[in-house]
């Protein structure tokens, strides 16, 4: 029972009823169904199955045969990236776009700050091999710096909150951090390449720049005229990937520019990111278990990685729900919607695990900090559910309160849907 193709039906049968169960009781706690499809990458890993079950597991997910499982998984975070760039309309952006940017890019200036400074204390011991300071430093910052789009989406629409003003403030200040986030990991990842060959990186940054002004200029345009609304879009996301891909900066940059600069407007792309999503419950949970089996929670036997692990996650949420709520303090809004904010904005999810793919893949983090990240990831999202319902149960008078658009409330922080 040697057959490639059986080990891999093999390891996607697994994978899926594994990450099934998980979802179910992630739904049942009040969690979205994508941390527990998280939680079950971990859970497929060395760590549990691999010790409960280490037979069964060197035979299923031997570390030979895992190149499929990658590939699949990958084409999975290409597709996700193409809908998050979909659902990252310009109309979402331009909705309290003002005021949105100053709170996002503070939640992205203080996190990266204190990635950078945290980086200063953990280099070279977490670094990967051969890693200069600055890309590894940088790296740290932007890991520190991600929100999870699509996750505190989803807990918005779960919750019924997406058209309240906290809501709306936040997919703004989401969406506007998504595409700085990406900017910054493209830059990042050009650097990582190439190193110390100036020239390169230059060309390599001019190339994505030029590649992004010719979607939004002339491609766009010209797929605006077609009939076939859905196919072509999805069309130029795949060649973007491969564009992208071929330049050194990671498919899944231009499948999100892709996404972004879609000419669809409103209902379709949401319906188009729906109909794509569909192959994701597929594809994605492949792509969590390729990241468990690359995650070793033995590390936090040892005691001062598990200081250093509670340090990061205490420094990711300081830089991210802190400067949030200041900020949004800062413009007027109550103290209970600010801290709405910055709640929802220190939800990592999936996105903060592709950047960390990412990072190990090009040899900027080693094995141990690899897996720190992913707990810091893991734990930020799992404490977003639970730190909405403790902010709600604080409620706070609403007259006078300003929202971050500077306008008064007409309706309040949405404390009755939140589960108590």
């Amino acid at each position: 029972m040697t057959s490639p193709l059986l080990t891999l039906l093999l390891q996607i049968t697994v994978t899926l009823v594994v990450a099934g169960a998980f979802s179910v009781l992630a739904r049942r706690v009040g969690e979205p169904a994508v941390v527990g499809e998280m939680v079950a990458g971990i859970f497929l890993g060395p760590t549990v199955l691999g010790a409960l079950l280490p037979r069964f597991h060197a035979y299923v997910f031997a570390p030979a045969s895992l190149a499929p499982l990658r590939l699949f998984g990958e084409i999975g975070v290409v597709v996700f990236m193409f809908c998050v760039g979909l659902r990252t309309s310009g109309e979402t952006i331009r909705r309290n776009r003002t005021a949105a940017l100053l709170v996002s890019h503070a939640s992205i200036v203080a996190p990266f700050a204190l990635g950078i400074g945290t980086a200063w204390l953990l280099y070279p011991r977490y670094a990967g091999a051969s890693t200069p300071f600055l890309t590894f430093a940088l790296f740290i910052g932007v890991a520190m710096s991600i929100t999870a789009f699509p996750v505190l989406a989803r807990i918005l629409a779960d919750r019924d909150w997406t058209h309240t003003n906290v809501g709306t403030v936040a997919l703004t200040c989401a969406a506007i951090d998504d595409v700085t986030a990406w900017c910054l990991l493209a830059v990042i990842t050009a650097i990582a390449q190439w190193q110390h060959q100036v020239r390169a990186v230059v060309v390599t940054l001019a190339s994505i720049a030029l590649f992004t002004l010719i979607l939004f200029k002339v491609v766009k345009p010209l797929v605006a005229r077609l009939r076939s609304r859905f196919v072509a879009p999805t069309i130029i996301a795949i060649a973007a990937a491969a564009l992208t891909e071929a330049i050194g900066v990671h498919s899944m940059f231009g499948a999100f520019i892709a996404g972004v600069s879609s000419p669809l407007e409103g209902d379709e792309r949401n319906a188009l990111a729906d109909r794509l999503s569909g192959m994701n419950h597929i594809l994605l949970p492949l792509f969590f278990a390729y990241t468990g089996l690359r995650t070793n929670l033995r590390i936090f036997a040892d005691a001062r990685t598990l200081a250093i692990a509670a340090a990061i996650i205490a420094v990711a949420t300081l830089g991210k729900l802190g400067a949030s709520t200041f900020v949004s303090r800062l413009l007027g809004t109550s103290w209970r919607d600010s801290l709405f904010i910055g709640a929802l904005m220190n939800t990592r999810g999936l996105v903060e695990l592709v950047v960390l793919n990412v990072g190990y893949d090009l040899g900027i983090v080693s094995a141990p900090m690899f897996s720190i990240m992913v707990v810091m990831a893991l734990a930020t999202t799992l404490a977003t559910t639970p730190l909405l319902g403790l902010i709600a149960r604080h409620p706070e008078r609403s007259e006078g309160s300003a929202c971050v658009d500077g306008t008064n409330r007409v309706d309040p922080a949405p404390t009755a849907q939140v589960p108590r």
